[in-house]
């Protein structure tokens, strides 16, 4: 009978002289005797990958099967980076291998070296309903944090999977946990300007719309600063202040004035942004349009200004009497 070579895209790398001879020996598991299918099930390829490791990982659900029936097989041996068969399964999006390593009592709660958990990665990679099939297992830890303080959550927001937030939402994953940089779901969710997700996290109960996370910044700071005019919309309309600076004294009109985003500009007029606020370049929203060439914004500026009564070189004298105030203050 011919041989049937399989050649397998692993995450990590292996050499060609450690994969084809037990690559080989793997493909002809299925047609082989059971006394020498279980001799084979405690073979290991290179980085400690056990064939019912790379069988999950490839999708090859028969195989696997046969693997679990094997008295000697170990479902939650760990392989390269402390991976198990279940998270490569969860990871490639392999429903099918998950459901039988889950039957055979597999630990979803396993990680690998980094903390990240098959959950973790299967929201980070969009697979659906691998993700609620995980958490209708008993145990699941739905709030572990994996690589840099990143819940699977916080992934799903970041990558703007809608269906796997519902489900983890559902779960009552908390959405208030950060990274190791204090960024939170919101913030990603409003940074990469996924709108629909921004919507679902502020309708929780317990959602802070306005927390500073690193250096300061809101998640309508960072909606302002990428320009995305809905994501801006559902902030403003969950009472987002548009006064709130990062650290270095920038506000939200600030940077949409810098970047030239005149219909954001317009709406945080709307909703009382201080036109007055200087960072600590003394610079304000005026002036930064200016240095920018933002014309439609330095327009859309100084009509604002002469509508609240002020001249422009009133409102301008004013801006260089707090920069010698602040300058003052800071000496």
């Amino acid at each position: 009978m011919p041989r049937i070579h399989y050649y397998f895209n692993m995450v990590e790398p292996l050499s060609t002289t450690s994969i084809v001879p037990n690559a080989e020996a793997f493909a002809e598991m299925s047609i082989v005797p059971n006394a020498e299918l279980k001799a084979n099930t405690d073979q290991n390829i290179e980085d400690n990958n056990s064939p019912l490791i790379v069988a999950s990982q490839e999708g090859h659900v028969q195989i696997v099967t046969k693997l679990l029936l094997q008295e000697n097989s170990d479902t939650n041996r760990r392989g390269y980076k402390g991976r198990t068969a279940l998270w490569y399964a969860c990871n490639h999006g392999k429903e099918g291998v998950v459901d039988a390593l889950l039957k055979a009592n597999a630990d979803q709660n396993i990680c690998d070296t980094d903390d990240n958990s098959p959950l973790i990665v299967a929201s980070k990679e969009g697979h659906v309903h691998i993700v609620t099939k995980l958490l209708l297992q008993e145990n699941t830890n739905v709030n572990k944090r994996g690589y840099n303080g990143r819940t699977a959550l916080w992934h799903a927001c970041d990558y703007g999977k809608e269906g796997i937030v519902d489900a983890l939402l559902d779960a009552n994953a908390d959405q208030n946990i950060c990274n190791n940089q204090s960024d939170s779901p919101l913030l990603m969710a409003s940074k990469n300007g996924h709108v629909q997700i921004v919507t679902k996290l502020l309708r929780q109960e317990n959602n802070n719309v306005n927390q500073r996370w690193q250096h300061g910044w809101t998640a309508l700071y960072n909606a302002c600063l990428n320009g995305h005019e809905d994501v801006v919309d559902a902030l403003l309309d969950a009472n987002a202040d548009p006064n709130i600076c990062t650290e270095i004294g920038t506000s939200p009109l600030m940077i949409a004035s810098r970047e030239g985003y005149s219909k954001i500009v317009q709406k945080l007029l709307q909703c009382n942004a201080d036109i007055s606020k200087q960072d600590e370049d003394s610079d304000g929203a005026l002036s930064l349009a200016r240095e920018y060439n933002r014309d439609e914004v330095v327009a859309i500026l100084e009509n604002f200004i002469t509508e609240k009564g002020q001249s422009i070189s009133q409102y301008e004298d004013s801006m260089a009497q707090s920069r010698i105030l602040n300058w003052r203050a800071y000496i």
